[in-house]
């Protein structure tokens, strides 16, 4: 189980792709002894995503980095945009140790060409230093993923997660309009995974992934090739609780579902999963998408599948 911890909650850049407050009133900052109480709450966890808008905006990040660094028993990710000058960038590489990168690629859209020379070169700088550079990418309508797949072959990145961006309008929705969100997710998935196996590039679906109604028999042989698309993803997939803990110790299931739990009212993250798993997602799950749900042949009490999200809206 990974969990993402948000150090701050303001966009610095504008992005969408990014977990952030637009509203200036609601920007915050993680206090030293709420990110201490954060760590130890999450003491079986063995994975954890050090996140934000810009994780080093932390007015303490050396403290923020050095209490983190205390558990050598985590590995640690640290998440951003990664576009950071030479000094920047090896300080942290010299604080975090053996941790991890997750660079959101989407932002190459949303930037002068001088950011993909920038990141270009932080990304073969970490890799020459040996570090591991995951390539985030969030696919919407807007997603120029052929720019992005001649980005992902020059920078030389070996490892590309994706997740559909579900923060759409949900005013009105009805079925078509969710057959063709998952259409056109669909579609530039494809072009991301046949691309990766022509490179021997890892890509793998990080959430939210394509009901298997929508894929023909080509394409289920295609996303269950693809390195990280598990037969399970596929035909017995649950929505795992992806966990985002925010500044102020609210516990989100995801990024879509609003609802959240604050922490220091549970005794430990174990519970904190079981509530998210037994109150939240059970009373979704037996909610459908599409109409032809109920009469799906691989659909039983443990077969489930399509965001949470969409299992709350009456169609």
């Amino acid at each position: 189980m990974t969990t993402r911890v948000l150090l701050n909650n303001f966009n610095n850049l504008q992005s969408n792709y990014i977990y952030s407050e637009s509203d200036p009133k609601n920007f915050q900052y993680i206090s030293i002894e709420d990110f201490e109480y954060i760590i130890n709450f999450l003491h079986d966890n063995k994975h954890i995503i050090l996140g934000g808008s810009d994780p080093i905006l932390h007015p303490q990040i050396d403290k923020i980095l050095s209490i983190a660094m205390s558990r050598n028993d985590v590995h640690y990710s640290f998440e951003s945009h990664l576009l950071y000058n030479q000094k920047t960038l090896s300080s942290i590489v010299k604080k975090l140790g053996a941790s991890s990168y997750i660079c959101i690629l989407n932002i190459i859209d949303e930037f002068h060409n001088n950011t993909l020379k920038t990141l270009k070169t932080n990304i073969k700088y970490l890799q020459d230093q040996n570090k591991k550079v995951e390539g985030r990418i969030v696919i919407d309508h807007n997603t120029r993923i052929d720019k992005l797949i001649d980005f992902i072959k020059d920078s030389g990145l070996k490892k590309i997660s994706w997740e559909p961006n579900f923060f759409i309008n949900n005013t009105h929705l009805r079925e078509s309009n969710i057959v063709e969100f998952y259409t056109l997710v669909k579609e530039k998935a494809i072009q991301l995974i046949e691309h990766g196996l022509h490179y021997n590039i890892s890509t793998f679906n990080k959430c939210g992934n394509i009901p298997i109604c929508m894929l023909n028999h080509e394409e289920i042989k295609l996303f269950a090739y693809s390195s990280g698309a598990y037969y399970s993803n596929l035909c017995n997939f649950v929505c795992e609780p992806s966990i985002i803990i925010s500044p102020d110790l609210k516990a989100y299931r995801c990024k879509i579902i609003e609802e959240y739990i604050d922490i220091k009212e549970l005794k430990n993250f174990s519970q904190l999963y079981r509530l998210f798993v037994s109150e939240l997602d059970r009373k979704k799950y037996n909610s459908n998408i599409f109409k032809k749900c109920s009469d799906c042949i691989i659909k039983d009490s443990t077969r489930k599948c399509g965001c949470l999200q969409f299992k709350e809206i009456p169609l």
